[in-house]
C-alpha cells in the first residue's frame, strides 16, 4: 500500500484552478498532483481521508470536495470525507485532525 498527502488539497493554493469547472479537464502539467484527476484516471489507493471545513472560504471556488466525492464514488475508490461544521481553512481546524491523518498515513505506509 502507498500513502499520499495532497498538501494543496483538491485545488491550487495560488488561486489558479487546475481544472476548468465547465469541462472538468485537468491541465496535463498538474494532473498528477490533483486528487480528482488521479481518481478519474483509474489510480487506486488505500482509503482517502479528507477533512473539510464547511465554512472554508476556498470550498466553492477552489477545493470542490464534492467533485472528489463523486469521482471516488464512480471509481469505487474508498473515501472518508469528514466535514467540519463551523470550521474554515485555518490552523485551528487543521490541529483538530492532524493526529488522525498522521495515523492514517502511518497505517498506509505499514501495509
Amino acid at each position: 500500500m502507498a500513502s499520499t498527502l495532497p498538501a494543496a488539497g483538491m485545488g491550487s493554493r495560488t488561486g489558479k484552478s487546475m481544472f476548468s469547472i465547465e469541462t472538468l479537464e485537468a491541465s496535463t502539467s498538474f494532473a498528477f498532483t490533483d486528487a480528482i484527476a488521479l481518481v478519474r484516471s483509474g489510480a487506486m489507493c488505500s482509503p482517502i481521508l479528507v477533512d473539510q471545513g464547511e465554512d472554508d472560504q476556498f470550498l466553492e471556488v477552489q477545493l470542490h470536495s464534492h467533485l472528489l466525492e463523486a469521482a471516488c464514488r464512480e471509481a469505487g475508490q474508498p473515501l472518508e470525507l469528514r466535514r467540519g461544521p463551523g470550521y474554515d481553512h485555518s490552523y485551528w481546524f487543521i490541529q483538530t485532525f492532524v493526529a488522525d491523518h498522521l495515523e492514517h498515513h502511518a497505517r498506509g505506509l505499514a501495509d
